[in-house]
């Protein structure tokens, strides 16, 4: 930006030319967005744009110094020599360990494998950007395994163990790799909500908890709350809503508003469980707030890494009928919200991501 921004004022023409300068730069910024939001999801399967766009900024520093004393050619040699290498380095290193990557309009999937196939160990895990959206152990019954966020010492699995032994009917939004649907059995039911077509061909191609599920389990594609406010009433024992792990969280989901649609959608004794694990957000809060605001009760559930490869979660349960959070399972693990008094309750209208801040 220094450089680009600096030669296109350097090189600014006559006060007579300056509405057509300005229309091209508008024109350069249109391009630019078109490539970025629209070309580049079709050609890469990663977020090359960036590196293509800092390489032809080193390109044309050369071609523009060329002429200048020879410090300033070898600066701008050594520029892009940096700038390639660099380049380079970060392709390589995206696809280390990855077995499947795809880009789409929801950003970039690619799937990594450890280990060997037939080890007891071999698995796979979903990753957008940085954050792992689940994992799975592949060989024998270990495909069995309720992994990272959703064990059944964690929030959710303690919500649906909560509800006894006869048939339940769960939602889900956000699919990930399916991890819920293995809590499955025969004659339950999963309706799982999913924004992005590619996590769901993914979860049925590269993975077993969706395809092995002794449940029923229907995959709704579609933005979640547009679908459930469309939807009649799914009396849903235990709707999960797992959307908030990532570092940009679709506020949308996390309103006094979108509370009130999930209601809608329980039985009179449901749970509805907020996946609030964030590294960098303090949504339980938050939760507390909008249930308080339809007279719901909400209580956290913690679960703790028991060694290093183990995984931390956070869960927020949510529900009209206090006796729901109060059975055997959950009351001694369900622990009231830190309250914070001092926050605006979030709306479709206002939300502040600066101030829940860790």
């Amino acid at each position: 930006c220094m450089f680009c921004h600096g030669e296109l004022y350097r090189l600014r023409p006559d006060n007579r030319h300056l509405t057509a300068f300005y229309l091209w730069v508008s024109v350069g910024g249109a391009v630019g967005g078109l490539l970025v939001a629209v070309v580049a999801p079709l050609v890469f399967n990663a977020y090359h744009e960036l590196a293509l766009g800092l390489l032809a900024a080193c390109a044309l520093a050369v071609g523009m110094y060329w002429r200048l004393h020879w410090i300033a050619r070898l600066f701008a040699c050594a520029l892009l020599i940096c700038a390639v290498g660099g380049f380079a380095y970060d392709a390589f290193k995206f696809r280390d360990g990855a077995s499947l990557t795809t880009r789409n309009f929801y950003g970039v999937l690619h799937v990594k494998s450890y280990g060997a196939p037939g080890e007891p160990e071999y698995s796979r895990r979903l990753l957008h950007g940085v954050i792992m959206h689940g994992e799975q152990y592949l060989t024998g019954d270990a495909s069995r395994r309720l992994t990272t966020y959703y064990q059944r010492d964690s929030g959710i699995g303690k919500a649906i163990e909560s509800r006894g032994k006869d048939p339940v009917h769960v939602g889900v939004i956000g699919l990930g790799v399916g991890t819920l649907a293995g809590y499955g059995r025969a004659g339950d039911t999963y309706r799982i909500y999913e924004i992005n077509p590619a996590v769901l061909q993914i979860a049925r191609t590269q993975f077993k908890y969706l395809t092995e599920s002794p449940a029923k389990v229907d995959v709704v594609l579609g933005d979640a709350r547009l679908n459930l406010e469309r939807e009649p009433s799914q009396r849903f024992d235990v709707l999960a809503i797992d959307a908030f792990s990532s570092d940009s969280i679709p506020v949308h989901l996390i309103t006094r508003e979108a509370l009130g649609v999930y209601l809608r959608h329980l039985k009179p004794n449901g749970i509805v469980a907020f996946h609030v694990s964030n590294r960098f957000l303090e949504l339980a809060p938050v939760v507390a707030q909008i249930a308080a605001e339809h007279g719901a009760v909400a209580r956290v559930v913690e679960q703790s890494a028991k060694d290093e490869d183990d995984t931390t979660s956070d869960w927020v349960l949510v529900s009209r009928d206090p006796s729901a959070l109060q059975g055997p399972v959950l009351k001694d693990i369900a622990q009231e919200v830190k309250q914070r008094t001092q926050w605006r309750v979030w709306t479709d209208d206002y939300s502040n991501l600066i101030q829940i801040l860790k």
